[in-house]
């Protein structure tokens, strides 16, 4: 057993304890409609731990805003779904305006640490499209959330929408699921927790910093964000 399933087996007694306290929990999951292709089975078995091009404090980032803002997501909570509809497109805006630099962190919650779950493959396609086209990064976060169902092939195919091709093998092969794998493990111990002290560790999805602010409003109010975001960005 490689190094890397080793620490994900680890990962996976505390992952369950983890999802009694957070806002998606297995039992808020509609599994009628498993979004995994139960064919694509590939793992990495390599040791070494290759970090996305974007990569920052556990996050993929993107835009170089004065704000910073901080969004931990499981693609299979229903919430995290909610959140970026109704805010999917503000946070891209205010990226675009460069009135912030926003950080989505990939976690995998409801997959109970599985090296092959749902959320850690999808997570791992975000990082391999981001690695490769930065600028797109938001844009197909939100088409995985959007997606009917899930396999490494809608996974590539999501990608050439927004005209990112060679990410096939990165996809197949999990190549950032390392780096998938210690962020997660940084998040959930506290380990150099970025953004805030409001925390000591990300304990639900979604959970969205700005600026050290944690937001507690409802996910699914974009006006109720807004007024978080304005009183707390930075002027």
């Amino acid at each position: 057993m490689s190094k890397f399933k080793r620490s994900l087996a680890g990962l996976a007694g505390a992952a369950a304890l983890l999802l009694a306290l957070s806002a998606c929990t297995v039992n808020s999951v509609d599994n009628s409609s498993d979004k995994t292709d139960k064919g694509s089975s590939s793992s990495s078995d390599s040791d070494e731990v290759k970090v996305p091009s974007i990569a920052k404090d556990g996050g993929l980032e993107v835009g170089t805003g004065l704000n910073e803002i901080d969004v931990w997501v499981d693609y299979q909570c229903s919430h995290c779904r909610d959140f970026e509809e109704s805010n999917g497109d503000y946070l891209t805006t205010l990226v675009e305006t460069d009135n912030a630099t926003v950080r989505i962190h990939p976690l995998y919650f409801l997959d109970r640490g599985a090296v092959d779950g749902s959320s850690f493959r999808a997570g791992n396609a975000l990082a391999c499209v981001a690695d490769q086209s930065p600028d797109v990064m938001l844009e197909y976060s939100a088409k995985l959330f959007a997606a009917d169902k899930w396999s490494d092939q809608i996974f590539v195919e999501l990608a050439d929408d927004l005209d990112v091709s060679g990410v096939d093998s990165c996809i197949e092969d999990l190549t950032f699921g390392p780096w998938l794998t210690e962020s997660m493990k940084d998040a959930m111990e506290g380990d150099s927790l970025p953004a805030t002290t409001e925390i000591e560790r990300v304990q639900s999805t979604p959970t969205v910093v700005v600026n050290g602010a944690v937001y507690k409003g409802d996910p699914k109010s974009n006006s109720a964000f807004v007024s978080f975001f304005e009183a707390n960005q930075k002027n």
